[in-house]
């Protein structure tokens, strides 16, 4: 991980001290990811604490650090800095390798910073559930071929130990220190780890931090819990103190085998499970006493819940006709609807009429027509 910089507008850097002082020296505005462990990183390296820390006073002292210099950080982005070729983005935070975008504009430099950073060790196995192990290796054998390792690196820029592949990889990129490192650089870098269950303690530091920076969560979920009795008598936990964040503009998938929680977390979101404890905050609001049809969230089912003797459009703006929109608008809304979703010109056909695909979007198209804060997708 390292620094883009426009050498222009902010002379030599050398590390995150220059970084983050760009702002009061130059009036230029720097960007960092928005990516929980690389920003808590930069405190823990400048801290002298191990990016893996499961020390919460490691954690709190590498977040205070980050929110310390929070007033210089204009935004947080996923896409890499916007290019610091224009406007007032003077430096930004990337991924290792992307430099070689920038090698057709001289004054933009990268570099990896003196103090200390990040890397990742990327690998690639074979499951011992995979279902078949025999096609898995062929593709693991395709990809380990030198000149496939050697294609990979000159698109991707990251490096590879794959030294034949090295003999045909470019020379631009060979050479580049950025990409192919060095042992110096290397004994500056730490290796994000699996950390379980200390990643907790990393989601709150985070949501310190964006709700400092002005990015609070739009739903917030803390220590839900909700406990269901068995048919024999016992108890299970479905939610058992979950925590979760999800941002304006997310999109998040909740991933499990079944009877993990899934729809039941889904099922409290909307308003359709109480929690037996824990909370949960929407823009803010409180949605624990809120019934489902006052919360703005709308939820896609998996069953689809189509009404089979209406055609398409009239499911699709079912809601609206309840709630007594004159049929004009309701028209006008339910067109704008399926063509979001792809369905332009079906709406008077039945759902039995379309294919499976075509009811989920059909499904799905009342959710959008609503206009909720929050779609739910079982």
């Amino acid at each position: 991980m390292g620094i883009f910089y426009n050498e222009t507008v902010t002379g030599p850097i050398a590390g995150w001290a220059d970084f983050f002082a760009i702002p009061e020296k130059t009036g230029g505005k720097i960007t960092l990811l928005d990516d929980m462990r690389e920003v808590i990183a930069i405190g823990h390296v400048m801290n002298g604490t191990s990016v893996n820390s499961d020390d919460p006073a490691a954690v709190q002292a590498a977040t205070d650090y980050v929110l310390a210099r929070k007033g210089a950080v204009s935004a947080f982005t996923y896409e890499g800095p916007p290019l610091p070729t224009s406007g007032d983005i003077a430096a930004g935070h990337f991924f290792v390798g992307g430099n070689v975008f920038f090698t057709e504009t001289p004054n933009i430099k990268y570099v990896i910073p003196a103090e200390g950073g990040t890397m990742y060790q990327e690998n690639i196995c074979v499951l011992a559930s995979a279902p078949d192990k025999k096609n898995a290796m062929k593709f693991m054998e395709f990809y380990l071929r030198p000149e496939i390792a050697a294609l990979n690196v000159a698109q991707q820029f990251n490096g590879t130990p794959n030294l034949p592949a090295n003999d045909l990889t470019p020379e631009a990129i060979k050479s580049n220190p950025n990409i192919n490192v060095g042992p110096e650089t290397l004994t500056r870098l730490q290796i994000f780890e699996d950390i379980g269950a200390a990643l907790k303690l990393y989601d709150r530091a985070w949501n310190t931090i964006r709700t400092a920076q002005g990015m609070a969560p739009l739903l917030e979920i803390r220590a839900a819990r909700r406990t269901f009795v068995t048919p024999e008598g016992g108890h299970l936990a479905a939610l058992d103190g979950i925590d979760l964040d999800v941002g304006a503009n997310e999109f998040v998938t909740l991933l499990g085998p079944s009877g993990c929680g899934k729809t039941t977390l889904l099922r409290a979101i909307s308003g359709f499970e109480t929690l037996d404890s824990g909370s949960m905050r929407l823009d803010g609001a409180d949605l624990t006493a809120l019934p489902p049809f006052r919360r703005p969230v709308n939820t896609v089912f998996q069953s689809y819940a189509l009404f089979g003797h209406m055609n398409v459009a009239r499911n699709v703006g079912y809601a609206l006709e309840v709630a007594g929109l004159p049929k004009a608008q309701r028209e006008t809304q339910v067109t704008e609807a399926l063509q979001k979703v792809g369905l332009a010109g079906m709406g008077a056909r039945r759902p039995g009429q379309v294919s499976g695909g075509q009811r989920q979007r059909v499904a799905l198209a009342p959710a959008i027509i609503a206009k909720p804060r929050l779609l739910l997708l079982e």
